[in-house]
């Protein structure tokens, strides 16, 4: 039984780390493992790089971002080369707003790309994921211009999403998590 509180990100993440709740929706990383016990993978999300149609991001590795503005979620971590590339190889914008939020960031130029998350396999659905919000929330917004964006054919990883709960506060929790997972 579980009593649900939703806070910002960021306190999430310090109430976790400080008072040993337990936390959903966070991502594993060497930094994390060191002070969380994590349960198994509930599921994942692709991230996608969504770029502005006329300043399509040609992506085969984390080369191609060398000088890009890349917006994320604030707090967001995401492990790997991705993490360490950041702030030196590109440039980074954490945003804690909506995704209509940072695609309108994206749409007015104050960023070369964001990274869009999904549980969709399939650039096709996450492209209607994005021109779904761009109807039914941008489209209200003043523009001189269209909305138009773009996501990339793949996406540039794959963000395993878990619970998890700070080391040796309850450890038993975690692991009845990951077997009813």
């Amino acid at each position: 039984e579980f009593n649900i509180q939703l806070y910002p990100w960021n306190r999430a993440l310090n109430l976790a780390t400080t008072q040993g709740d337990l936390i959903f929706g966070i991502s594993l990383t060497a930094e994390r493992e060191k002070i969380f016990s994590f349960s198994e993978p509930v599921t994942s999300n692709n991230m996608w790089l969504v770029t502005r149609e006329e300043n399509y991001i040609t992506y085969t590795n984390i080369e191609d971002l060398k000088g890009k503005t890349i917006d994320i979620f604030r707090g967001a971590k995401y492990g790997g080369e991705f993490d360490q590339a950041k702030g030196t190889l590109f440039k980074i914008e954490e945003g804690t707003g909506t995704y209509s939020q940072r695609l309108n960031r994206l749409h007015n130029k104050r960023v070369d790309a964001m990274i869009f998350g999904s549980e969709y396999t399939d650039e096709k659905d996450v492209k209607m994921q994005v021109n779904e919000i761009v109807k039914n929330e941008l489209s209200k917004m003043d523009s001189s211009t269209p909305y138009k964006f773009r996501v990339l054919a793949n996406p540039i990883f794959k963000d395993n999403v878990r619970f998890a709960i700070l080391k040796g506060k309850n450890e038993q929790l975690i692991n009845n998590i990951s077997e009813a997972i």
